[in-house]
C-alpha cells in the first residue's frame, strides 16, 4: 500500500451539509415579523409585540441558567442551514424577570456562521434584498468583520470601507488593503450602488444627517438602504449623549458610551440614541417607504426583544 492509499483510507470523509430552505425545517416555536412604519405606528401595535415577547420570554428560561453553557438547536437565516446556537457570560442582562440573562444580540452564536444575533439578522434581510437582483453592487460601511467576511463570500460585488483616519483620503487604501471612506463624504459616484448596508455605524458620526444624504447619493434609483444603529422603540425623539463642533471639540451631554470598533481597541464614541424622528430625517433627504422590521424567534436564535432593522428605498 502506498502513501496516497494510506492518506486516503485513515483520511477524515468530508461530510456535506444540505441547505435547507425553511419550508423544508420543522419549526418549534412561534415567530413574530413586522414592518412598522412610524411611531403611532408602534403605539398601535405594542401590545401585540409585547404580549409575543412575553411569551418568548417564558420560552426562552428553558435555554439559560446562569453561568451554565448555553446551546440549543436551530436554523440559521444567515447561512440557511440546520445549526446550534451558542452564548457566553461575558456581558450579562436581567431578562425581564430580573434574571441574568445572555446578551442575545451580540454573543448568541450560529456554529455554522459563527455570526451573532445581530449579524445573523442583518445578514438574513441584507441577501433576502440581494435575491432579487442577478448580480447586486452592494456597499457596506465596514470591511474587516466577520459580517463583511460573509456578504462578500455569497455576494462576490460587495465593497466594503472602514473610518480609518482623519488624514486619510477617502477611497485610499492602507497597507492590509482597507478601504478608507468617511460616510458624511463618500468618494464613489453618485447611483453607484443597488444597496447599501450600513451596521452600528450611524450612532458614531456626529453629523448622521449628512452620512444619510450620502447613502441616498450613491443608490441607484430604487436601490435598497438596510441599517441598524442604538433605536429606542419607546421614544419619538432621538437622544444627544455628545456633540462635537467644527473644531473637533466634543461636548457630553451624557455618560460618555463607548462600542467596540474593529480598527481602535480603545472603542468608538456613540452620539446618538436614535427614536422614531430618525424615519423623518431619513426621508427629508429622499428615502421613501422606510420602515423598521421587527423580528422574534427561538428557532432562528432572534431572542430577546432587541432584534429590528431599518428598510428604506430611494
Amino acid at each position: 500500500m502506498n502513501i496516497v492509499q494510506l492518506v486516503k483510507l485513515f483520511a477524515r470523509p468530508q461530510v456535506q451539509r444540505k441547505k435547507l430552505s425553511v419550508e423544508q425545517t420543522q419549526l418549534k416555536y412561534p415567530e413574530y415579523s413586522d414592518e412598522i412604519k412610524n411611531f403611532e405606528d408602534y403605539i398601535n401595535k405594542k401590545d401585540g409585540i409585547d404580549a409575543f415577547y412575553a411569551d418568548q420570554a417564558v420560552k426562552e428560561k428553558r435555554f439559560y441558567s446562569f453561568p451554565n453553557p448555553v446551546e440549543f438547536e436551530g436554523f440559521c437565516r444567515a447561512c440557511n442551514s440546520n445549526s446550534v446556537f451558542t452564548a457566553i457570560w461575558d456581558i450579562k442582562l436581567n431578562d425581564i424577570y430580573g434574571e441574568k440573562c445572555p446578551v442575545w444580540r451580540e454573543r448568541l452564536k450560529c456554529t455554522n456562521c459563527r455570526l451573532t444575533g445581530r449579524m445573523r439578522l442583518s445578514a438574513h434581510e441584507l441577501l433576502e434584498l440581494a435575491s432579487s437582483y442577478e448580480a447586486p453592487q452592494i456597499y457596506m460601511t465596514e470591511q474587516t468583520t466577520p459580517l463583511f467576511r460573509f456578504i462578500k463570500k455569497n455576494q462576490p460585488r460587495t465593497t466594503g470601507s472602514e473610518y480609518l483616519a482623519e488624514d486619510k483620503t477617502p477611497g485610499s487604501f492602507n497597507i492590509f488593503g482597507t478601504r478608507h471612506e468617511d460616510v458624511t463624504a463618500l468618494s464613489f459616484a453618485e447611483n453607484r450602488f443597488d444597496i447599501l448596508a450600513s451596521f452600528e455605524v450611524l450612532e458614531h458620526v456626529p453629523d448622521y444627517k449628512t452620512a444619510l444624504a450620502e447613502f441616498f447619493r450613491v443608490l441607484k434609483p430604487g436601490g435598497k438602504l438596510v441599517a441598524t444603529f442604538p433605536f429606542r422603540k419607546d421614544i419619538e425623539s432621538t437622544i444627544v449623549r455628545a456633540t462635537r463642533d467644527e473644531n473637533g471639540e466634543i461636548t457630553h451631554l451624557l455618560e460618555p458610551e463607548y462600542h467596540g470598533d474593529p480598527i481602535k481597541n480603545s472603542g468608538i464614541l456613540c452620539y446618538y440614541h436614535f427614536g422614531w424622528d430618525i424615519i423623518s430625517e431619513m426621508s427629508k433627504v429622499g428615502f421613501s417607504n422606510i420602515r423598521f422590521k421587527v423580528r422574534m424567534s427561538i428557532d432562528h436564535g432572534y431572542m430577546g426583544a432587541g432584534f429590528g432593522i431599518f428598510l428604506a428605498e430611494k
